[in-house]
Order: C-alpha cells, then sequence, then structure tokens
C-alpha cells in the first residue's frame, strides 16, 4: 500500500461523531425513501403512498 497516495479522507473516517441516542437507528430506520432503485421495478413507487 502506497500510504503517500492515501485519500485525505481516509484518516479521519473514524474521527466522526457516534450518535448517543439509543432511538438513533430504529427512527432511521423508520424512514422510506422514494428514491428511484438503481434497477428495474415492476411496479413503482414500490411502497403504497399513505397521506
Amino acid at each position: 500500500m502506497n500510504f503517500a497516495a492515501r485519500n485525505a479522507w481516509v484518516t479521519t473516517i473514524f474521527d466522526q461523531p457516534v450518535h448517543e441516542d439509543p432511538n438513533f437507528y430504529m427512527q432511521q430506520e423508520q424512514i422510506i425513501s422514494f428514491q428511484h432503485p438503481d434497477h428495474d421495478t415492476e411496479v413503482w413507487p414500490q411502497f403504497p403512498h399513505t397521506s
């Protein structure tokens, strides 16, 4: 591995803050994304839209 040719962000990637809220990741899982996937789908949107 050529240390001199590394990307600058690699040395700081693990310096990012850690979420201390135990519910944070559970809340993130509840988010429904309507972004179109990178593959063909049978039905779009994939999830039924509820108002």
